[in-house]
């Protein structure tokens, strides 16, 4: 790490932490869009998926009820295996399209937060943004 960037000036002052461009609009049309999309496709295909699993698991159980032959169990738990792969992989998807979104979100606030403060809006405003939780983020 060269010395310019060494973390000890910035407590000092001398340097003065880089202020993260964010375009607003941008960011509120990507969660817009995000938003739009998953109530009608990513949560109606999750649960289609998890259904699919549920029925194989219940003939699970009627195969070992019924004293099926081993070979009817092992290929019950590979087709287990195989829908929850696919519950995994669109989870996986919905997982990271709103963490995306939450750190949009978050930027957005922060850069309210320092215009706020640039403009010079009451005090009592600013405070809000740093004392509520949700724009604390810690919910």
């Amino acid at each position: 790490m060269a010395i310019n960037e060494w973390k000890v000036w910035k407590k000092i002052g001398l340097v003065k932490p880089k202020e993260v461009h964010v375009d607003v609009e941008t960011d509120v049309d990507v969660i817009l869009d995000f938003l739009k999309t998953s109530p009608k496709t990513d949560f109606k295909k999750i649960r289609s998926l998890f259904k699919d699993y549920l029925e194989l698991r219940s003939e699970e159980k009627i195969l070992k009820k019924s004293k099926a032959p081993q070979k009817k169990l092992i290929e019950n738990v590979k087709q287990q295996i195989t829908a929850y792969d696919k519950i995994l992989k669109a989870y996986e998807f919905f997982q990271m399209d709103t963490d995306v979104n939450g750190k949009r979100v978050k930027k957005i606030a922060q850069s309210i937060r320092r215009k706020a403060k640039r403009v010079k809006v009451p005090k009592k405003w600013i405070e809000h943004t740093k004392k509520d939780m949700k724009w604390t983020f810690e919910w």
